[in-house]
């Protein structure tokens, strides 16, 4: 190979390197978070705590003998591509319907809690609702455009995460006891509530490091045939 030919053909190589690298940099990869903390409380005894929560739990609205859950995770630390607005997308929270299936409403919740204290006279307030769902194959999915926003501001560190309550306030049927899967059923990991989003996040190196020994190999081939 000519000393031209074989610089041609390194420049070559270096600029499929940029664009691979480029293409391969700005890419979404999602992510599956199960949940670490769950726990209901009580309307009817309000100073009891429910840790540990067992395999599911109980939603109901009933005046004065609700129930409500509350979740929460630990989110991974992610370093984003760009701080631009829908670096996150697609986020939604998933519960696994144990039985009785209806209507469910999901809020921020807007202060600490911790699952081994909370108890309804200590639960944190929470906001609006943030999304209802009724079951579809057997999952409550929530996926608003708020919910997005939240996920969104909690992986880049502009709002602190405390989670969400679920309930089943409005219900037509009043006193049916809901009942999702908690974080601790350990039978099957997939049925845990479950953060689900999409985050633009840089490609592991060694994406870009199999392109790079592709060209070096190309390059000591070219020096052999001089």
């Amino acid at each position: 190979m000519s000393k031209a030919l074989q610089n041609t053909t390194i420049l070559g190589i270096l600029a499929m390197t940029m664009v691979f690298t480029q293409a391969w940099a700005d890419q979404f990869r999602t992510f599956s978070v199960a949940s670490n903390a769950s726990v209901h409380v009580s309307e009817g005894s309000p100073d009891t705590n429910y840790d540990p929560v067992g395999d599911t739990l109980s939603i109901r609205y009933s005046a004065g003998s609700s129930w409500e859950g509350f979740v929460d995770w630990d989110l991974p630390s992610i370093t984003l591509t760009s701080d631009a607005p829908g670096s996150v997308t697609n986020a939604k929270v998933v519960f696994s319907v144990y039985n009785n299936s209806g209507k469910l409403h999901l809020c921020e919740v807007l202060g600490d809690w911790a699952k081994e204290s909370i108890t309804w006279n200590t639960k944190p307030a929470v906001t609006a609702v943030l999304d209802s769902a009724t079951v579809v194959s057997g999952q409550y999915v929530f996926e608003s455009a708020d919910i997005n926003t939240l996920v969104e501001d909690w992986i880049k560190g502009d709002a602190i995460s405390y989670g969400f309550r679920v309930d089943s306030r409005y219900q037509p049927a009043a006193g049916t006891i809901h009942r999702v899967y908690s974080h601790s059923f350990a039978d099957d990991i997939g049925l845990r509530p479950t953060l689900i989003f999409d985050a633009y996040v840089p490609e592991p190196a060694s994406a870009l490091l199999l392109v790079l020994a592709s060209m070096a190999l190309v390059c000591r081939r070219g020096r052999r045939r001089e």
